[in-house]
Parts: C-alpha cells; structure tokens; sequence
C-alpha cells in the first residue's frame, strides 16, 4: 500500500489537464470492496473554490470486478463515455490502482 500511496500524491502532485481555457489538478480517490474496486480522479481548477464551491469539471471513474477480471470499465464525465479497458487480471488492489494511475497520467499527457 505505500508504493500506491506514492503514485497516488506523485500524480496529485504532477498531473494537470487543460480544459476550457482552464488548468485543472487532479484528486484521487480508492474505493476497494471485497467485489469491487475503483479509482476516480476528480479534476477542479487550482484555485480555491470560495463560498459556494464547485462541482467536479471533469470525473474520471475505473472499476474493476477482481472475481471476473480481464476488463476495466472507464467511466469519463466530459465527454460522456462509458467504455471497456481490456487488461490482465490483477492480483492485488494495489496493481489495480497502480496500472489505473499510470494509465490516467497517459490520458492527462494527451490532454495538454
């Protein structure tokens, strides 16, 4: 879990996207059940959000069902899509959310 913790703050840290004229850092977030795990990254402006806040400007979702593996389900919020990831079965949560990191950095990188 440490080494996911590390990936998880380096890409806090190092991913920004550009997006309306605006450039937006990321937040992750690991939810791992026994039946289901997921990584979503949240990405806002640097800015802070004042009063009234601010919802999401671009949600990006990975599940993975480890009992039936071989495909991620990526869920981006902006433009819609719902769209399968084929991968290898993981054997741990950690790989999961490792190979979900690296991917999304990818994603980001072609972004800006």
């Amino acid at each position: 879990m440490p080494a996911t913790v590390l990936a998880a703050e380096a890409f806090e840290r190092d991913v920004m996207i550009q997006k309306d004229h605006r450039f937006l850092v990321a937040r992750v977030y690991l939810d791992m059940e026994d039946t289901r795990w997921a990584a979503a990254i949240a990405y806002n402006p640097s800015r802070s959000p004042g009063i009234a806040g601010y919802e999401n400007l671009l949600e990006v979702r990975y599940v993975y069902e480890p009992r039936s593996g071989h495909r991620i389900l990526m869920f981006r919020s902006d433009p819609l899509e719902n769209s399968p990831i084929p991968c290898r079965r993981f054997l741990d949560q950690d790989a999961f959310a490792q190979f979900v990191l690296a991917h999304e950095r990818k994603m980001a990188n072609r972004q800006v």
